[in-house]
């Protein structure tokens, strides 16, 4: 999910592109949004959307717009996506090669938490996306290191 005005990018990993999934990773995210008091005004979507999501989107009273197939440049999440894509995998190839490729998903958490550090709010491009949502990070309280490699105890 995006937030275009504090250009947050939050990921969920689904077992399936199964709509019950696709609702379950909706809600989950949107949730997180709602806790640090942001709503949602309209949602864009793709054309590949379910009844059930589109269901639970209207029961937040929320509106929704679908993208004209095969023109994802103005879908403003689709960039998004690609733009943590190209972070995750630059994360990924920088882990350790005996790192199992089936963990992937653990390196989320730590993905996201650097993305959006990187990235300029939209609303005071002088903080973070992530100082936006979850306020000012403490690195004292949480250093960060690269993720994925070994560390000798």
């Amino acid at each position: 999910m995006y937030d275009f005005d504090t250009n947050y990018i939050n990921v969920i990993s689904i077992t399936s592109r199964k709509s019950c999934e696709l609702v379950r990773a909706f809600a989950e995210c949107y949730d997180s949004l709602k806790k640090n008091d942001l709503t949602a005004r309209v949602i864009h979507l793709d054309n590949e959307v379910s009844h059930d999501l589109i269901t639970t989107i209207e029961k937040n009273r929320l509106d929704y717009q679908l993208v004209s197939p095969g023109d994802l440049r103005l879908n403003e999440a689709e960039c998004a996506i690609q733009k943590f894509k190209a972070h995750f995998i630059a994360i990924r190839s920088g882990a350790d090669p005996d790192y199992p490729k089936n963990c992937s998903d653990l390196l989320l958490d730590s993905v996201v938490l650097a993305l959006n550090l990187l990235r300029p709010s939209r609303i005071n491009p002088k903080i973070s996306a992530y100082t936006h949502i979850h306020g000012v990070f403490d690195f004292n309280k949480t250093p960060l290191a690269l993720v994925g490699c070994k560390v000798r105890p």
